[in-house]
């Protein structure tokens, strides 16, 4: 049996369904994803040659590398500007066979807000792996995006680029079309695998070790 509203009724159930309205639009606005740069003044960031092929590398690219195995580059945050379209990142960094101790040259990278200029840089914003997603949907072929993992693929060779959740390249490796190694570089800053858990775990063992210890001294001293 249908019941008719009263006036009253009708005011609050109008109230009600404008409150959802607003409601649904308030989520549609924060569902836009705003990026951020997890990098700040004062970071550290040091990558190693980890692999080189001298010869390969100079049959793609027409020159010998001027690294080699064990050669690392380092590069130190001075600032993180905010700017209308995206990040001025400026960097103080040491090329390869630097001097880490004397004073390093000092670059600026432009990083923009938005995914689809999305540019091979060392630093991207963060959510990294949100902002490679929306990229992917801009970018030509020659890019495939997996994750924190961005391909790029040229005429004689693949680029492979791997970030961490901070949005840092991690691992950067150059792989001609034969499938051999030109060059692979890997950041020294890596994160501890399982992250907090790794160190909560370890620290939970070496309390329950010094427990274990503290108890054995005891049962001797009891016998």
């Amino acid at each position: 049996m249908c019941t008719k509203l009263n006036r009253k009724q009708v005011f609050i159930l109008a109230i009600l369904c404008f409150n959802i309205f607003l409601i649904y639009l308030s989520s549609e606005v924060n569902a836009q994803t705003v990026y951020d740069m997890d990098i700040h003044e004062g970071d550290v960031f040091i990558w190693e040659v980890k692999e080189v092929n001298p010869h390969n590398f100079k049959k793609v690219f027409g020159f010998e590398p001027t690294f080699e195995v064990g050669d690392q580059t380092k590069k130190k945050i001075i600032d993180v500007l905010d700017t209308p379209t995206g990040w001025s990142v400026v960097v103080e960094e040491w090329d390869y066979k630097s001097d880490f101790e004397k004073n390093g040259t000092v670059h600026t990278y432009s990083i923009f807000k938005d995914p689809a200029y999305y540019d091979d840089n060392i630093f991207i914003p963060s959510n990294p792996r949100d902002y490679l997603t929306e990229a992917s949907k801009s970018l030509p072929s020659k890019y495939i995006i997996q994750g924190l993992k961005v391909t790029k693929r040229e005429s004689d060779y693949q680029m492979i680029k791997e970030y961490n959740d901070k949005g840092v390249l991690v691992e950067e490796t150059y792989i001609d079309d034969d499938g051999v190694v030109l060059v692979r570089v890997e950041g020294t800053f890596r994160v501890v695998p399982f992250g907090n858990y790794f160190f909560g775990f370890m620290l939970f063992s070496i309390l329950a070790l010094i427990i274990i210890i503290r108890r054995k001294r005891i049962l001797k001293l009891v016998y």
